[in-house]
């Protein structure tokens, strides 16, 4: 499974990237793989999936979508792991997620992101940081409701 997720990850990485409708055919594994009891393999399934879900409009949504509301709970779980390494990506995922619909940035807020988002805002990573910011900035850019 390292193997695996590390070269799908390095494969979704670089430039040029795969066709996307070759490596989409993976998404049904990868989003399986956010559970997996070791860290690398959930490590690099998360970058992968940050990958594939910050490109063009229509990939972010078939990543999203197969993502799904059984998933999204456990990506914003990831927010809060004491991993480094695993909230990083997860937390580009949900930043690509906020790039969406209404409807999808709704999901996360009823999933309780908020929280989690706020916890990062204590991160002594100023990478961390930013990119709380940035995806916190994105949600209040949203609707009134």
């Amino acid at each position: 499974m390292r193997t695996y997720t590390f070269l799908l990850s390095n494969l979704c990485r670089g430039k040029p990237k795969p066709d996307f409708n070759v490596v989409r055919r993976s998404l049904s594994v990868l989003k399986g793989l956010i559970y997996h009891l070791d860290e690398e393999v959930v490590v690099d399934a998360c970058w992968t999936l940050s990958y594939l879900s910050d490109g063009p409009y229509e990939n972010n949504q078939v990543v999203i979508d197969s993502l799904g509301s059984a998933d999204i709970p456990q990506l914003i779980r990831l927010l809060k792991h004491s991993n480094k390494k695993i909230q990083t990506p997860a937390l580009r995922i949900v930043g690509n997620i906020v790039t969406g619909t209404n409807a999808q940035i709704q999901q996360l807020i009823d999933n309780n992101a908020l929280p989690c988002l706020l916890y990062l805002l204590s991160s002594s990573s100023k990478d961390l940081l930013i990119e709380a910011c940035w995806v916190m900035s994105n949600i209040a850019a949203g609707t009134p409701d």
